[in-house]
């Protein structure tokens, strides 16, 4: 099954995400987009595959790496998969264990990626 798979860093001032998990009080930045497939129709499965990109252990289909100046994905990220064939989505935040279903963020909660503490990228 194939996914695109949006993945959003925790950019809470103090990396509280890391620390504390995901809060929808936290803000959010767009690290990418990344085109996954697994053997199987399981939302859990492809937010694993991306886990492993965002642990700079292998790419998407197209050859997508993890950002070298964005630090690893962690506990208290979060990810938007939607399967590509439908409308069908998921948003899992990243757990010391595994997942947690969660509701899409208010769109307050999206900041720029540059100038956080998850990127050496300066503001622009």
């Amino acid at each position: 099954m194939r996914y695109l798979v949006t993945a959003l860093v925790n950019a809470e001032p103090g990396m509280r995400g890391m620390r504390d998990g995901y809060e929808p009080s936290h803000k959010l930045a767009t690290v990418g987009y990344f085109d996954i497939e697994t053997p199987h129709d399981d939302f859990n499965e492809a937010a694993e595959a991306m886990f492993a990109i965002g642990n700079r252990e292998g790419t998407d289909l197209n050859g997508q790496e993890w950002p070298s100046d964005v630090r690893s994905l962690s506990v208290g990220d979060l990810l938007f998969v939607s399967r590509n064939s439908d409308s069908v989505y998921a948003v899992l935040s990243v757990e010391s264990s595994g997942w947690q279903a969660r509701k899409l963020p208010a769109d307050s909660r999206y900041v720029p990626l540059a100038g956080t503490e998850a990127t050496s990228r300066k503001a622009e």
